[in-house]
């Protein structure tokens, strides 16, 4: 089986030919028919989140299921699913109270490069190759745990459902369950990259007003309108941002917003609305310049700095 490998960081990826192992207990053998491409790959194959290496990377995969090892409940041979970037035991404190990506197992998935419960299945002869996320979506097939895959309806397109693992549903998720935003209240939604756009998505299906930020300027209401077929959002321009925004959006948005990691003057918009008592939501991976300790590793955002 081919899969792209990184044996060092800030290499090039490698197309090698690795051995996969049969799914043993509670997971799957998935046949990838698209995968995406996701920002959070590259900060482990840079060395700015750490992981133990050799792995392959990719976590937006969907594919056709085409074996499941023993105690498997959730899919079954022929079931069209999609990788979850998170992974969720559904016994811990956090999955038993609706917070599935808080999980206990998850961070060691993360961290290690391993399935849940320290499982690796890839192999180049005898070297153990880790598996990004718990997934390794660059390749023609994985075996991950069955909660790690999702089933989905046999006739959406693989190209879109694959990005349902992580980006799209991480920016849906941050206008509509972490910043609760309502119908009639308005949002500022801080640069437009993929989990973005998908935020001004969540956004707009709650029914609010939305305001998009990006450096992309008066250009970005073209484009935004082109790629989520919306009339609701407006764009500011980078230049006058950086020093006007805050109070020129300050009376235009209630007291909520979301933001895609995408250009590093961001932290300054964090700080001028907190000092406003803005509610706001931070999603994604960045690492960013403290200026008290240098670079912040992005991990400790999401699990606690």
């Amino acid at each position: 089986m081919k899969a792209a490998v990184l044996y060092e960081t800030n290499t090039p990826l490698k197309i090698e030919d690795l051995t996969l192992d049969e799914p043993q207990a509670n997971e799957v053998l998935v046949k990838i028919e698209a995968v995406g491409l996701c920002h959070s790959d590259l900060h482990f194959m840079k060395g700015e989140m750490p992981q133990p290496l050799p792995f392959v990377p990719g976590h937006e995969g969907a594919g056709v299921v085409e074996k499941v090892g023993p105690g498997v409940t959730t899919l079954k041979p022929g079931d069209h699913v999609i990788m979850m970037v998170t992974f969720g035991c559904g016994k811990c404190h956090y999955c038993y109270n609706g917070q599935p990506t808080w999980c206990v197992e998850n961070l060691p998935v993360q961290m290690m490069g391993t399935l849940p419960y320290g499982g690796i299945r890839l192999h180049k002869g005898d070297q153990d190759v880790h598996h990004l996320f718990g997934l390794a979506c660059y390749a023609e097939k994985v075996v991950v745990h069955e909660r790690s895959a999702v089933k989905i309806r046999d006739d959406m397109p693989m190209e879109v459902a694959c990005l349902l693992g992580c980006g799209t549903s991480t920016g849906i998720g941050s206008a509509l369950n972490t910043a609760g935003i309502e119908a009639g209240q308005s949002i500022a939604i801080f640069g437009c990259g993929g989990v973005g756009l998908s935020a001004v998505i969540g956004a707009h299906l709650a029914g609010a007003t939305v305001i998009a930020v990006d450096v992309l300027g008066n250009g970005a209401d073209g484009y935004l309108d082109r790629t989520c077929g919306l009339d609701c959002i407006e764009a500011f321009v980078e230049a006058t941002m950086r020093r006007y925004w805050p109070f020129k959006i300050r009376g235009a948005v209630d007291q909520r917003w979301v933001r895609d990691y995408i250009v590093r003057w961001q932290r300054r918009a964090d700080r001028s609305l907190a000092r406003m008592h803005w509610f706001f939501v931070r999603c994604g991976l960045e690492v960013e310049e403290d200026e008290r300790h240098g670079e912040v590793p992005p991990w400790e955002e999401p699990y606690g700095h």
